[in-house]
């Protein structure tokens, strides 16, 4: 039994150092990831044998995990070469016609005979398709596409802008004071003589035709910073080849790089929309500034211009108590003051009911949800309605699961939620508790439905419109309410185990996947899983669903 049990050693030094070996081997493996070997003891005792003196049987390999860790990312001199930084595979077909995809992290690809961009083994790199404005059309993987370089690489464009950062030496002198300029012999600027310029740059630029030139920039000072311009003041002067480009103003910035704007008060800001008329849209322009400005231009009196606003809208009145209807339903389109009625304050149609665009993107339709609204909630459903459709903080509207018809019959929604802890019986099966828990996100009622009121008539709807944070934080202050709740069947002495306040006394916290646009749930083994110090806490796995779906849920295993 002691040979074997040495034997057993020395298979697992074996088993680490191939391991190890095999890492050393693929040092230089593109997208490598390392490998490390786990062992486990081998302790066997009888029923009847005390496991105070039982001595174990030796090691046993339990598996050789790869480290999927992110690794340095070094520059290479084939311009294909690609490298992801964090998680993610590349994706890649066997062939032109397979529907198989592979992934892969080694980013080291080349070019076929038929311009495909393809890895040493000649699979082909899948990539999304896009539009002519290099926007991404569909991103499902069944829509991914073989990568082949165009034959041209698109029309020569000439260069029209160039922008260039350097530092300017503060103490440079100013070459025109110099005393050696005097009337007879004035300071005139020659690109051909150093002696007339501080310093100089040149960049390639490029005409229409592709055909490289170079531009050169000379730069000479012309006054130190002073108490009233705490700024260095430098000439410029641009040359292509030997032609000099006219100089241009500059608009003038405020201490954030802003431009900014004037109107004929002479009221300047960054933000022109703020300074001009509303008669007169656009007055403002930019401010330009040179080291001398003592031309004054007169300004002209303002005008006071009245007109009359035509209502063609709907009016709510002074004291907003009326109510505007808002329909989508395709059969009273006709009903509507868009499909031609001629009835007083008819009603709207809620479907592209109006357009809006942000910062000149292309306009979005934006449709209005049916029902009667006054001002003040039309402006906040509107508003709803552009968050939704523009904003990075998406809304999840939950509605009330089982809620009651006038005939007794329920309506699913999506405010329950259930979880089962499962723990393994000798036979090493699992069992759940006997009655799961039950989170209802809007009430208490749950799976019993939502009463009818004292008349009989069925409970009005609710609903909440949520971010996602705050629906993160519903959960879990329900989830933590009924793990207080159930702390019998959870192994815990106290009914107060888990502290709303304190992340640290949470069995399980909730947070929400963007990818998958889901709730995950995490478990804290030291609390509930195998780690726990209660006997009854400790569980090996629990499960999330929906009580209308049971099957749409995920066993989430608890890491062990």
């Amino acid at each position: 039994m002691s040979f074997y049990t040495s034997l057993t050693g020395l298979n697992g030094a074996q088993a680490d150092i191939a391991t190890i070996s095999n890492n050393v081997a693929n040092v230089g493996t593109t997208g490598f990831k390392r490998a490390r070997a786990e062992f486990g003891d081998i302790f066997a005792t009888s029923p009847l044998q005390n496991a105070n003196s039982a001595i174990g049987s030796g090691t046993i390999l339990k598996s050789v995990k790869q480290q999927f860790t992110q690794g340095n990312i070094q520059s290479s001199l084939n311009a294909l070469d690609l490298a992801i930084s964090g998680q993610g595979f590349f994706a890649m077909k066997p062939s032109l016609t397979s529907s198989q995809t592979v992934f892969t992290r080694n980013g080291s690809f080349s070019v076929n005979n038929d311009r495909y961009v393809v890895d040493s083994k000649g699979q082909y790199l899948q990539v999304f398709p896009v539009n002519d404005d290099g926007s991404v059309i569909a991103t499902g993987i069944d829509s991914a596409r073989n990568l082949q370089l165009p034959v041209n690489s698109g029309l020569p464009q000439a260069t029209n802008k160039i922008e260039l950062g350097l530092n300017l030496p503060a103490d440079a002198e100013i070459i025109p004071n110099n005393p050696k300029y005097t009337e007879s012999n004035p300071y005139v600027f020659n690109k051909d003589d150093a002696t007339t310029f501080n310093r100089s740059t040149s960049i390639t630029i490029y005409d229409s035709l592709g055909n490289p030139t170079i531009a050169t920039i000379y730069y000479v000072k012309t006054s130190n910073a002073t108490e009233a311009s705490p700024t260095n003041k430098w000439q410029t002067y641009v040359y292509v080849g030997d032609k000099q480009l006219d100089p241009a103003l500059i608009a003038a910035k405020d201490e954030q790089g802003q431009t900014l704007y004037i109107n004929k008060f002479g009221q300047v800001t960054s933000d022109p929309a703020s300074v001009d008329s509303a008669f007169q849209p656009g007055a403002a322009h930019p401010l330009y500034k040179l080291d001398q400005q003592d031309i004054k231009e007169p300004s002209s009196p303002s005008k006071v211009v009245g007109a009359v606003m035509k209502n063609i809208g709907f009016d709510f009145g002074d004291t907003d108590s009326n109510e505007v209807e808002i329909i989508d339903d395709p059969s009273r389109y006709s009903e509507t003051r868009e499909g031609g009625a001629d009835e007083s304050n008819p009603p709207f149609w809620g479907n592209d009911m109006f357009t809006i665009a942000v910062d000149g993107s292309e306009p979005v339709s934006i449709s209005i949800e049916p029902g009667s609204y006054t001002g003040t909630e039309l402006a906040a459903e509107m508003t709803r309605a552009v968050n939704e459709a523009f904003g990075d903080d998406k809304y999840v509207k939950i509605t009330d699961t089982y809620e009651r018809t006038t005939s007794g019959a329920v309506v699913a929604g999506n405010d329950i939620i259930r979880l089962d802890l499962y723990r393994l019986d000798d036979d090493g099966n699992p069992y759940g508790l006997q009655t799961p828990i039950e989170i209802d996100l809007l009430g208490s009622a749950g799976v019993d439905g939502t009463a009818a009121d004292g008349d009989g008539n069925p409970a009005p709807n609710r609903e909440l419109q949520l971010t996602r944070d705050d629906l993160i934080d519903l959960v879990q202050r329900k989830l933590n309410d009924q793990m207080n709740g159930r702390s019998d069947d959870l192994g815990k002495a106290s009914d107060t185990w888990v502290d709303q306040d304190d992340p640290a006394t949470w069995p399980i916290t909730v947070g929400y996947d963007v990818s998958s646009r889901a709730l995950t749930f995490t478990a804290n083994r030291n609390l509930i899983g195998p780690n726990a110090s209660e006997l009854g806490a400790r569980f090996n796995s629990f499960q999330v669903f929906v009580p209308s779906d049971p099957q749409s849920g995920a066993s989430i295993g608890i890491p062990v």
